[in-house]
């Protein structure tokens, strides 16, 4: 939620008769409303599914598959709604999607089937942003593969993913 509304994400291209192209917005009076003209490339029924929706330093985050969201802005996999328009982080993904956030710190871990170039590195699956910048979590890849991280979550000061690993990975 945020400002009282909740935001409601997933496959769908219509609710109850409205174009909502994947996401929208209900407010507390009950109101739904679109968040821009949302996802492109719908199909005549339904669009590809958001995986992800979080409340992050007053805006909303998503992951889903597409590049483009709003008309042709790019965010390749992941954007925000500031209230008004739809925005990128940076460059967005390389190949992949996430499927899960987590806020931690003041900070949003990002999980998810993912690559992410960061300067000269790239990172896969797991992804700390801050609002401006990425930060790689030096997680191992797979020959040919990147992990498939489903989610994030923080306990007794220790980050925890879930999803399909080949190995067990502890530390940093």
């Amino acid at each position: 939620t945020l400002d009282g509304s909740l935001y409601v994400g997933g496959n769908f291209r219509y609710f109850n008769g409205i174009e909502t192209r994947g996401i929208f917005r209900i407010d507390s009076a009950g109101n739904v409303h679109q968040l821009g003209t949302a996802q492109d490339g719908c199909g005549p029924f339904n669009c590809y599914p958001v995986k992800t929706i979080s409340r992050y330093k007053d805006e909303i985050y998503i992951g889903w598959t597409p590049a483009t969201i709003n008309g042709g802005t790019v965010v390749n996999g992941i954007a925000r709604w500031d209230g008004t328009t739809w925005k990128p982080l940076q460059n967005g993904f390389e190949e992949g999607a996430p499927n899960g956030f987590v806020e931690h710190d003041n900070d949003l871990y990002i999980a998810g089937a993912f690559e992410v170039v960061i300067g000269a590195d790239t990172a896969y699956g797991i992804v700390k942003w801050n609002g401006n910048d990425w930060e790689g979590l030096a997680f191992p890849v797979y020959p040919d593969d990147f992990p498939l991280a489903q989610d994030a979550a923080w306990y007794k000061g220790k980050l925890y993913l879930g999803g399909g690993f080949q190995f067990a990975v502890e530390g940093g």
